[in-house]
């Protein structure tokens, strides 16, 4: 199974990091910090992900930078 990055489901959808983060109810600034690896949504956030964007939490590469 391929599994996407939050960046890539963003864009996906042609949204701004803005608008993914408001739909999620955080920051921009955590949004990116996510998109970057550097932190990492806890288990309510990665709710709002997964409903935001209709898919399962083993669909998500929290790593971007790693291949899965």
């Amino acid at each position: 199974m391929k599994q996407l990055t939050l960046k890539s489901l963003r864009i996906n959808l042609n949204e701004t990091q803005s608008d993914a983060a408001s739909n999620c109810g955080v920051s921009r600034d955590t949004w990116s910090s996510w998109e970057r690896g550097i932190t990492f949504p806890n288990v309510p956030q990665i709710q709002k992900i997964t409903s935001h964007y209709g898919i399962n939490y083993d669909e998500i590469n929290f790593l971007p930078n790693s291949t899965v």
